[in-house]
This record gives structure tokens, C-alpha cells and sequence, in this order.
């Protein structure tokens, strides 16, 4: 029930992957974040007015949250939940940006030359395009100018990003 509202074609979104819990990328790479239901309520409250947050649960966590977590997402009218096995390319090539505290979905997104805001600190978050936020405010100018760099087109360079791959392997 909670994963029915539908994404058209359309739809301008950014996403917020769920992050399993408890873990190290949010009780220590992102502690000041580490409240994922305040923390989605207040990027929905951030984006501009004709987009909308996908919320994408985390597979490990599947019977874990408490109906009432997605129950308050649910009747939020700029958030559309995704169940655990939702296809991530197809989410990830549609989006406008992905928002998380440090997940694979954020290096998933920087492969496919997608913005990234991370609340936390990962192997990739030195990339020069990837936005890392320390407060509310800087969230606040980082989903701003990932929602205007999706109309410029690319956002990272690839020559740097295949240098940084070869570096960190």
C-alpha cells in the first residue's frame, strides 16, 4: 500500500535512498543526519515546488520500519516511496539528483553522470562535482543547484573520474 503512488515521465525528482539502520554510514559517517524521517521531511520541504522526492527503501530493511515511518512519508504530497526491489538504473537515469548520507547509490548516480549531494563522508565525496553539506543551509543551495545544472547537462568529467576510479582501486 504505501509504494503506490506512481512516477510519470515527467516528473521532476530527486531521491533519497534509505539507509539500512543501524550502521556506520549513519550512526558515524553522518550522525548529524542520522534521523532519516526528519531529515526526508525537510528535503521534501526544500525542493522547489514542482518537484518531488522518491524515497527508495533499503533492501535490508525490509519488515524493519514501523508502519507509522511510511505512513507519515506516504501523506506527504512530494514524496513517492519505492519498495526495496524498485530498478536503481532506471530511477537513477530519470532523476535529477540523488541526496544521500554516503551510499552506493550516490556512486551509482556519479558513474552515471548524475549530481550528488552526500550528508556524510564516503570514499567518492572528494569528487570536485559532488556536493558535501555540513548544515540545513547548505542543503538548501545544493538541491538549488542541482535542480539548475539539470537543465546544463553533464556534470562531471569523465577523464577525472576515470583517474580517481584507477586511484582509489
Amino acid at each position: 500500500f504505501w509504494f503506490t503512488k506512481t512516477i510519470n515521465s515527467t516528473d521532476k525528482y530527486f531521491i533519497y535512498p534509505l539507509h539500512y539502520e543501524p550502521e556506520a554510514s549513519t550512526l558515524v559517517r553522518a550522525f548529524h543526519f542520522s534521523d532519516q524521517l526528519a531529515l526526508i521531511k525537510l528535503i521534501a520541504k526544500l525542493l522547489p515546488i514542482d518537484s518531488i522526492l522518491v524515497v527508495k527503501e533499503h533492501s535490508g530493511n525490509k519488515g524493519y520500519r514501523k508502519t507509522e515511518f511510511y505512513r507519515e512519508l506516504f501523506y506527504m504530497p512530494n514524496i513517492v516511496l519505492r519498495p526495496p526491489e524498485y530498478d536503481v538504473s532506471k530511477l537513477i537515469n530519470n532523476s535529477m539528483c540523488v541526496i544521500t548520507l554516503t551510499g552506493r547509490m550516490g556512486w551509482e548516480a556519479i558513474v552515471n553522470n548524475k549530481p550528488v549531494i552526500t550528508l556524510g563522508r564516503s570514499f567518492w565525496s572528494s569528487i570536485d562535482s559532488v556536493y558535501c553539506v555540513q548544515s540545513w543551509k547548505e542543503l538548501s543551495s545544493a538541491i538549488m543547484a542541482c535542480y539548475n545544472k539539470k537543465e546544463q547537462g553533464a556534470t562531471h568529467n569523465k577523464d577525472n573520474l576515470v583517474k580517481f576510479t584507477a586511484a582509489y582501486m
